[in-house]
């Protein structure tokens, strides 16, 4: 009996690397900006307003913390506003009313965190 324990346990290991595996497939798979949003969402906590214009230069900071070359930094309210429609159909944000976004699963900020992509983004 004491091998079900360890067993149940190795399954439950097995089965969170694989939602780990699959959630970072989904981030990696974001075009900059896309990625550059939720990043910046997942280190702003709850004083995220996706709009303002210090917001707005935390993206192109995002992107350039990637590698986006600085030509490529092009950051606008419509592209946002794309970037943010695109994060809600993959499940990965939320928004609870006008304007206001969070990331709709905590185990999304751990990934994040965990591939160092919100390094310098606090």
């Amino acid at each position: 009996m004491a091998a079900a324990p360890q067993q149940f346990a190795d399954e439950v290991r097995r089965l969170a690397e694989e939602l780990n595996e699959v959630a970072r497939g989904v981030i990696h798979s974001l075009t900059p900006i896309q990625s550059a949003v939720l990043r910046v969402m997942a280190a702003s906590d709850q004083r995220y307003a996706p709009f303002e214009a210090a917001t707005l230069e935390r993206y192109r900071k995002a992107m350039q913390l990637s590698g986006q070359a600085p030509d490529e930094l092009k950051v606008d309210v419509p592209g946002v506003q794309q970037a943010l429609i695109a994060l809600q159909e993959k499940k990965l944000v939320w928004r609870a009313a006008r304007g206001v976004y969070a990331v709709e699963e905590k185990h999304t900020v751990d990934v994040l965190n965990a591939e160092g992509l919100l390094a310098g983004l606090h």
